[in-house]
């Protein structure tokens, strides 16, 4: 029925996303493709959901550059399409090229209107690309101000404050991080979170007994009980 009412009427861009739709769903990618690219370049190249529907299309089959096209083309239309920005951040990352990763997140962080759930993933993925920089664990609290109950940030966060020998911030934002996992029954995520928890309560206590806190076994484990918690050290 949609091929017909192209055939009827094949200046209405409508028809080809639904029809593109239909074959994605089918799993006829290269037909989706095929539609979609013939509404963009020749019915309505300003069609921003055509544009973006192929875009996305082409970075599933890992055609970066043709997906880059799309986007900016998205980009024309609505400088604030958000959701473009992150494929073209995608897209470059996938390329290896992550100060152009980079500087699409920042500029989603910048865009009026974003919401709180794409800024804090995109302050995320900045976080990671500053891994190890005095900038990583800011962009990470940044996440956090938007969505204190996101687990993600809140998990790097942790691992941040690892990399840089803070063992005590890190047991605690593990400790917060395995809370969230339980609460959306994140089961890898908890687990992860738990295991990253008990090493880093243990480097903790391993700092401590070097600056003179000289424990006994018994005392050490009461240590590493009160530092973890008692419902996590109780899931070792």
């Amino acid at each position: 029925a949609l091929e017909a009412a192209i055939a009827v009427n094949p200046h209405f861009d409508g028809a080809y996303t639904h029809l593109a739709d239909v074959c994605q769903k089918l799993q006829q990618q290269d037909k989706a493709r095929q539609v979609l690219e013939h509404c963009h370049r020749h019915v309505n190249p300003s069609n921003g959901e055509v544009a973006f529907s192929l875009g996305a299309l082409y970075l599933r089959q890992q055609d970066y550059d043709n997906a880059k096209s799309c986007m900016e083309a998205c980009l024309e239309v609505d400088p604030w399409d958000t959701d473009a920005m992150s494929v073209l951040a995608q897209a470059a990352a996938a390329q290896g090229n992550r100060g152009e990763e980079e500087s699409w997140y920042r500029r989603m962080v910048d865009t009026p209107g974003i919401d709180k759930e794409t800024a804090a993933s995109a302050y995320c993925n900045l976080g990671v690309l500053k891994e190890g920089q005095p900038e990583e664990i800011g962009l990470y609290e940044k996440a956090l101000e938007l969505l204190p109950a996101n687990f993600q940030p809140r998990y790097s966060l942790g691992s941040a404050h690892a990399g840089q020998k803070d063992w005590k911030q890190a047991a605690e934002s593990f400790r917060m991080a395995v809370s969230l996992a339980t609460l959306d029954e994140n089961l890898e995520g908890k687990s992860q979170a738990l295991a990253s928890l008990y090493r880093v309560a243990l480097l903790l206590i391993q700092s401590e007994r070097q600056n003179g806190s000289a424990l006994q076994n018994q005392e050490m484990m009461e240590r590493l009980y009160n530092v973890m918690g008692k419902e996590n050290y109780e899931r070792l």
